[in-house]
């Protein structure tokens, strides 16, 4: 039988789980296209990105399995192959099976079951797009830089105020360079606490100019209890790539300060690597740097991340394959982002984006947008009149048809059919190709431990 290492989300499995009593015995059946299969070694997976259940397979199992993905079978060869249960969990399904109808009608149950709010809980403040670096990737490069005036941040402590949940909102500083401002941070997070607002922030920095008194500063007024620094590799990658104005105060070793100044105080610090073809080959390098300069603490995760320009060229499904050896080394460590192997939920929205009635972006001039990336043709309003243009705001908000190439694309779950229009991340040349190389990634280092678990005990 199989064993199941992830069992998936409860509710979901309640709505999608059949009993063996009800598979009809004169259907012929196939493999579920929204299953990905992964064999090394040992270890045989197979995992459904739509209820996120993951099993493991013996060989027989596996090698049984290979006959739904060529062609269908009748029940008989699920009996005699021990395969009845991957059929009740729906990662074996009836041979003309609307899947895209099944997952759509679940996509609209789950958005109806999550719990209501009666606000706002999530903003984005963005209160400046200044800058102390030039990271040469940045689609910030062009903005023209704006800081928050008094007038905007009044504004904005108002807008917040009688738009949010009565529950404990969330704040993310965003920039530009947020830290360029700490001053009007200060003046936000004492203005809420002054109206008895109930508040946690969290952070995306480059961790430049974080000294020891601002990191206490963060931790005890702002409630900063999580952070993101970008990282793009070891010392002289990472300082071509993100290029500080003033090199001899803001380089490599000050940022390597910074975030032990957040660590010391308890915040938990996400290093975002980002890579392309020009710094990969020195990651190993960085990794060990990284291993090295946090050896002992537990307040730091690693990941990488391709670049957004690059996703959609050929090479990028090259390049998650060659990561793979690197987030090995991280892994085995137990610094990477290991959350994504076993509490991955069912997604109901992909991003803040399609998330408008709890998620909220205001920019420096006080406008409101549904991305951090700043759009122009995102912007449905501001914090002095709310929703001013509300055709905009119904058209962002909308859900859109799932187009006809997703419809039997086994990754439709994990992208959702949300609304993409003027993404970065939208209407790539080799989505397909580069999400499910991604999957593969995940599926080998759960493999691996997997493998190890094997491994007989000294």
């Amino acid at each position: 039988m199989p064993r199941f290492l992830h069992e998936g989300e409860e509710r979901v499995s309640k709505l999608t789980f059949r009993a063996s009593s009800k598979l009809p015995r004169d259907q012929r059946y196939r493999l579920s296209g929204f299953c990905i299969n992964y064999d090394e070694g040992e270890v045989h997976l197979l995992k459904s990105l739509l209820t996120k259940q993951l099993a493991l397979l013996s060989a027989a199992e596996y090698e049984a399995l290979k006959g739904l993905a060529s062609s269908t079978v009748d029940f008989t060869y699920l009996e005699q192959n021990g395969l009845v249960e991957l059929a009740e969990r729906c990662f074996i399904v009836c041979e003309n099976y609307d899947e895209c109808k099944e997952y759509l009608f679940l996509l609209k149950v789950m958005r109806t079951m999550r719990k209501s709010s009666d606000g706002i809980k999530h903003y984005v403040i963005l209160p400046t797009t200044a800058c102390n670096a030039r990271c040469t990737y940045c689609y910030e490069k062009d903005f023209v830089p704006t800081t928050m005036t008094d007038e905007t941040f009044k504004a904005t402590v108002d807008f917040i105020d009688r738009t949010r949940s009565s529950e404990k909102i969330t704040l993310r500083w965003f920039g530009g360079e947020p830290l360029l401002t700490t001053s009007r941070i200060d003046q936000f997070c004492d203005e809420f606490t002054r109206r008895g607002i109930s508040f946690k922030s969290n952070i995306v920095t480059n961790g430049s100019l974080l000294t020891p008194e601002l990191a206490k500063r963060a931790w005890d007024q702002w409630n900063l209890r999580t952070a993101q620094v970008s990282l793009d590799g070891f010392r002289t990658d990472y300082e071509l790539r993100k290029r500080f104005n003033t090199p001899s105060l803001h380089n490599y070793d000050t940022v390597m300060k910074g975030i032990h100044n957040l660590v010391d105080q308890g915040v938990l610090v996400a290093l975002r690597c980002n890579y392309d073809e020009g710094n990969i080959e020195g990651l190993s390098d960085f990794v060990d740097d990284i291993l090295r300069e946090f050896a002992g603490t537990d307040r730091i995760r690693l990941y990488f991340a391709l670049l957004f320009q690059d996703r959609s060229k050929e090479e990028s499904v090259d390049l998650i394959h060659r990561i793979r050896e690197v987030e090995d080394k991280v892994a085995q460590a137990g610094v990477y982002r290991e959350d994504v192997l076993h509490t991955e939920p069912f997604k109901t929205n992909l991003c803040i984006a399609d998330s408008m009635e709890s998620c909220c972006v205001i920019d420096p001039k006080g406008n409101l947008q549904n991305c951090q990336h700043l759009d122009d043709s995102h912007i449905y309003g501001n914090v002095w009149e709310g929703i001013t243009n509300q055709q905009r705001y119904e058209e962002l908000k909308k859900e859109h048809e799932v187009d006809p190439c997703c419809q039997t694309c086994p990754l439709l779950p994990i992208c959702t059919p949300f609304y993409r229009h003027g993404c970065l991340d939208a209407a790539l040349d080799y989505c397909r190709e580069f999400r499910l190389a991604e999957q593969e990634n995940l599926l080998h280092r759960l493999a691996r431990r997997e493998l190890a678990d094997m491994l007989p005990e000294d």
